[in-house]
């Protein structure tokens, strides 16, 4: 996570610069796409990671027009060499995971696009910080009108659903992984909203997300917003306690998510649990299916980004559910349970779907304990640093909700090497970074 030297930070940039016709076109080109951000996430979040490099871009370039501000820039990215080296050391496993997985080059490929998410993401973070305090304000505020228009869609059609008991957001948009974007996204907005004076624009943004993502079909975006409510709540008044118990369930969760996933219920007996939702209950069963495999390969891993052609992953396990079902199908065996079920009460699970819907589980199996304690130890000096900064509460309780959120959906949704969920975390580590600096030495 970065966060700015408190060191003299040389000459900043003027209002004359930041005014001029380049400057103020550049501002306006990134302001532009952080506005159709989340629009266009409704239809496809993959454009997060292209949208991502084009914004990384914008600023570099436009602090080549500032030469001023590249000692500053340099001397940000310089604080950052020990977070730096638990990156390039983990990088270097991945690297070397990648020559054991199933598919080389497959594998080599999807490195290449982490590190450069990673790299962009980095720049990104390290750039948005050492902009003009007035610049920010303007991009953010981009942001925040794009986020209220993604939200009012999501609202809109979630109505229209349940009035007319049709499913037309999945008929015309890709909304589950936009809800996924909003809840991370909003919580440091909202800081930014509130710190600058727009209090009635980030309630607009907070009640049309709420009512946006509590429409959608999502479960894993409606928890997400829901704990990182309660955690900006409890951060504004025991930040370091909250903090701390991120560091512990984060860093315990990397650690022992394989021997927690190895004590689930078998598939048949969960089955029955009539509260659990279909989805949740393949979850179930995909992370039991890749416990097993963990325990196969315990140290090394089956390859990076190899979960996708595990042995016997495309199978799929039969289960009986009977809660709302007709009944009337012919009969079907089924492994743990006593008598045959109706083969209309009977789901087919796929036990290992392109990932396991589970950050640490997949780390686990692709990396193994190497890989898996490499990642827990970059976990905890980044969340080391974060629980250590002094900064303003709402601050801080933005950046604990946005970190709950993230941490929520990559432990029930998603790959973790996804591109675009990636650089919406990079994006939230944007957003954030300026909000925890220290204040500008006078």
């Amino acid at each position: 996570m970065y966060s700015r030297p408190e060191t003299n930070r040389g000459p900043s940039v003027t209002k004359q610069t930041i005014d001029t016709p380049e400057g103020a076109g550049i501002s306006r080109l990134a302001e532009g796409v952080l506005f159709l951000a989340p629009l266009l996430s409704l239809q496809k979040a993959l454009v997060m990671a292209p949208l991502l490099s084009l914004l990384s871009i914008i600023l570099l370039f436009g602090m080549a027009r500032a030469p001023s501000r590249w000692a500053p820039m340099g001397a940000a990215f310089r604080s950052q060499w020990p977070l730096t080296g638990l990156f390039a050391a983990l990088a270097l496993w991945i690297l070397a995971a990648c020559f054991w997985s199933f598919d080389a080059l497959f594998s080599l490929r999807s490195l290449a696009m982490l590190i450069g998410t990673t790299v962009g993401g980095w720049v990104l973070t390290v750039l948005f910080a050492e902009l003009p305090p007035a610049r920010q304000a303007r991009m953010v505020e981009a942001l925040a009108a794009g986020l209220v228009l993604a939200g009012l869609v999501l609202l809109t059609l979630g109505v229209i659903e349940r009035l007319c008991r049709i499913d037309i957001g999945r008929l015309f948009l890709n909304m589950d992984a936009a809800t996924t974007v909003i809840a991370v996204l909003l919580w440091p907005t909202l800081a930014w909203l509130v710190r600058g004076g727009r209090r009635p624009v980030a309630l607009v943004l907070f009640l049309v997300s709420l009512g946006g993502v509590g429409l959608a079909h999502d479960l894993a975006a409606k928890v997400a917003l829901a704990g990182a409510g309660v955690t900006w709540l409890l951060a504004r008044w025991r930040p370091g306690a909250v903090f701390g118990a991120i560091m512990v369930f984060s860093v315990a969760g990397c650690l022992l998510a394989p021997l927690a996933a190895l004590h689930l219920p078998p598939s048949q007996e969960s089955a029955e649990w009539e509260w659990l939702p279909s989805s949740a209950h393949h979850r179930l069963t995909i992370w039991s299916f890749t416990a097993r495999h963990v325990a196969e390969h315990p140290l090394f891993g089956w390859g990076f980004d190899g979960a996708r052609a595990i042995p016997d992953g495309k199978t799929r396990l039969p289960v009986a559910r009977f809660k709302g079902c007709p009944g009337h199908g012919v009969p079907v065996e089924i492994p743990g349970l006593s008598r045959p079920a109706p083969a209309d009460c009977v789901i087919w699970e796929e036990q290992l779907p392109l990932h396991p819907h589970d950050g640490w589980l997949q780390i686990w199996l692709e990396l193994g304990a190497v890989g898996a304690g490499l990642t827990a130890f970059l976990l905890w000096r980044i969340l080391d640093r974060l629980r250590r900064r002094k900064a303003e509460p709402i601050a801080r309780a933005a950046t604990a909700a946005a970190l709950v959120a993230g941490l929520v959906v990559s432990s029930v949704s998603f790959g973790i090497w996804q591109s675009w969920w990636l650089s919406t975390l990079w994006g939230a580590a944007a957003l954030t970074a300026p909000l925890l600096a220290p204040a500008k030495p006078k």
